[in-house]
């Protein structure tokens, strides 16, 4: 299904379709050159999110059962219409982008096309929890790290997409859960400057996450205005909740309010006890 609102970005689905992607980035400056934003319609992003899949799927099923549960059937698979008609022996001849062919080398080939998506790449919470899984792999069992084609992406990759996406995915544990599955991996300084730049950068420059944090500061009051010894665990629980995807507001504005009611510092520490280990963290 392409763009029915802009014909211009159903040809650059298209190209995503393809996995043209020099054509594609070339497309995307010629539009950018006269005003437009191809990134806010939401079946571009939807189309490249599908073409990220495509390049990380030969990885992502190799990967071990815990972390590839294929077997389990909890429900009805669902069909997320991902692109299947990638062809190897016309890749070359189309200028098309190349199916990742080992976990070693998984950030420099999924890198470009997450940081193009940059936060947006929160929309798409299959890919999300994809790119965090052989992330984490990559880092704890390839030792990524340690090399310095796959460090120079993987460090921007967290603090300019990953991380800040967070903010967009509306207090999914599950998804965060995967996001501190590789945070855990990076160096304890590393991770208080991707915060940092969450913080100060991110939250003042993108319009997603700017709506996300004036959003959650709301809700965040309300609860704080709520809260009370006697309702500490329903009214905890939903802190927790908005913690999860939008922390550094909840907790900032959690502060300010214990600030001016010394009375309220109890409730709050109580709620504390149901916050995610990602949430403690920043906290």
């Amino acid at each position: 299904v392409f763009s029915n609102a802009n014909q211009k970005y159903g040809i650059l689905c298209g190209l995503y379709d393809l996995n043209a992607w020099n054509s594609s980035k070339t497309y995307v400056k010629k539009l950018e050159d006269v005003g437009g934003k191809p990134l806010t319609d939401t079946n571009v992003i939807q189309h490249l999110c599908n073409m990220g899949k495509n390049i990380l799927q030969p990885v992502y099923e190799n990967l071990p059962g815990n972390v590839y549960p294929v077997n389990l059937k909890l429900a009805k698979k669902k069909n997320y219409n991902v692109n299947n008609s990638y062809n190897d022996s016309h890749a070359s001849l189309y200028s098309m982008y190349d199916q990742c062919s080992s976990t070693k080398t998984v950030a420099s080939k999924i890198g470009p096309i997450v940081m193009r998506l940059g936060e947006q790449v929160g929309k798409d919470l299959v890919f999300y929890v994809r790119v965090c899984r052989t992330l984490a792999y990559s880092i704890k069992f390839d030792n990524a790290l340690e090399e310095d084609s796959q460090r120079r992406w993987i460090f921007p990759l967290l603090e300019k997409c990953l991380i800040p996406a967070i903010s967009t995915l509306e207090g999914n544990i599950g998804a965060v859960s995967e996001m501190w599955n590789v945070l855990k991996l990076v160096p304890y300084n590393l991770r208080y400057k991707f915060y940092a730049y969450w913080k100060t950068y991110s939250y003042l420059k993108k319009d997603d996450l700017i709506h996300a944090g004036a959003k959650a500061k709301n809700f965040t009051k309300l609860i704080m205005r709520r809260l009370a010894k006697e309702n500490v665990i329903t009214q905890g629980m939903k802190l927790a909740k908005i913690g999860l995807s939008n922390p550094l507001i909840v907790f900032g504005t959690i502060i300010d309010q214990i600030e001016i009611y010394d009375n309220m510092i109890q409730p709050v520490v109580e709620s504390f006890k149901y916050l995610s280990p990602l949430s403690c963290k920043y906290l």
